[in-house]
Formats: C-alpha cells, sequence, structure tokens
C-alpha cells in the first residue's frame, strides 16, 4: 500500500484483473496521479478516462468490494462515491 494524502485513506495497488493479457483499461497510458490528485481537475480526468473504459464495471466493483479506506478514482467513482453506493445497498437490502 502506498500511503494518500492525509486523512483520505490507503492508495491500492492496481486489481489483479488489470495485468490479463487482453485487459485494456483506459487508464493504462494515462498519469496515475491525475486518478489520486486531491482536487476536482484530476477527479475529471480520470472520469474521462473511465467513463469509455470496458473494464469500468469490473473496476468500480473491485474498488467497492476493497471497503471506504480506498483511496483515488476506480471505475469512474472517487472514495466518497463509494461509501455512498454501499451506504445505499445497505440500506436497499
Amino acid at each position: 500500500m502506498i500511503t494518500a494524502p492525509r486523512g483520505i485513506g490507503p492508495r491500492s495497488l492496481a486489481p489483479d484483473f488489470l495485468d490479463a493479457e487482453d485487459a485494456q483499461p483506459r487508464c493504462g497510458t494515462a498519469d496515475p496521479e491525475r486518478f489520486f490528485g486531491p482536487d476536482i481537475v484530476a477527479r475529471a480526468t480520470a472520469v474521462t478516462y473511465c467513463t469509455p473504459c470496458p473494464l469500468r464495471d469490473q473496476c468500480r466493483d473491485w474498488a467497492l468490494e476493497q471497503g471506504n479506506d480506498l483511496y483515488g478514482v476506480w471505475g469512474g467513482t472517487t472514495q466518497p462515491e463509494r461509501k455512498r453506493l454501499r451506504r445505499s445497498a445497505r440500506t436497499a437490502a
């Protein structure tokens, strides 16, 4: 684990499915800092990559399984968005 900025949570290594030979995530050629920057511009840039990505759903689902401390944009969602999605899923269950 790489430490994220204070108060944000840990930054994770990439999920195993991204190592597959046929995996072609849109983020693969992007500057990783775009996905882990604290400002709104970095988040918007990451969403630009995630929205058309064929691995978006798989990436988001993986991120949701990691818990509330996963830092950065995964599957087009930020840490606070994933927290809300988990809360909504628990409420609906």
